[in-house]
């Protein structure tokens, strides 16, 4: 997941060079998130605070700041890119207490929340003991027993046509058609 360290204009550039790379037929994946649905109101204040921090920054494709707004978006930019049959699909992983994958995401939460205090600092989104304190009430309401949550996934893959190859192999030839004129000269 890049959203967060991608600026909404390094995409097609990533993309661009994601095509170059690969070979006719090959397959970009990527997987992003847009952040949780839970049920602890302090984890989505601070989810809140990010996405606005991000929108401020520049570093959204949210037209609001109450997400991130890359899942959206990232069908049309591989696209653009050139992919073809592109393709979507969703997936949610559930993080509620008591499901096996809730300490991993907690502990991630954990470190997650307390990395971006700093920055969400400087945007001026709150003061360092607001965050302190909002970070405190969001890690007691995730370990309640009730506490609920999702994270969706969305996933985008598209192919690299097979015309690429037809291309690329007249360029080929027309090269050492050139390097072999080149020679004889």
């Amino acid at each position: 997941m890049l959203f967060a360290f991608m600026l909404p204009g390094a995409w097609p550039k990533l993309l661009a060079e994601c095509y170059r790379l690969l070979k006719p037929g090959g397959i970009v994946r990527l997987t992003e998130t847009e952040g949780p649905w839970c049920s602890s109101l302090a984890t989505e204040q601070y989810w809140g605070l990010i996405y606005e921090a991000f929108k401020r920054a520049g570093q959204s494709f949210s037209p609001n700041g109450r997400r991130m707004g890359i899942t959206p978006v990232l069908p049309r930019l591989v696209r653009q890119a050139g992919f073809e049959e592109v393709r979507v699909r969703s997936s949610i992983i559930e993080w509620s207490m008591g499901t096996e994958a809730h300490y991993a995401v907690f502990k991630d939460y954990l470190l997650g929340f307390e990395l971006i205090q700093p920055f969400l600092v400087k945007m001026g989104m709150a003061t360092k003991e607001e965050l302190q304190r909002l970070y405190q009430q969001a890690v007691a309401e995730m370990q309640q027993d009730d506490f609920c949550a999702l994270w969706p996934l969305v996933t985008v893959w598209g192919y690299k046509p097979l015309a690429a190859a037809e291309s690329q192999s007249a360029e080929m030839a027309e090269g050492q058609a050139r390097a072999g004129a080149q020679a004889e000269s």
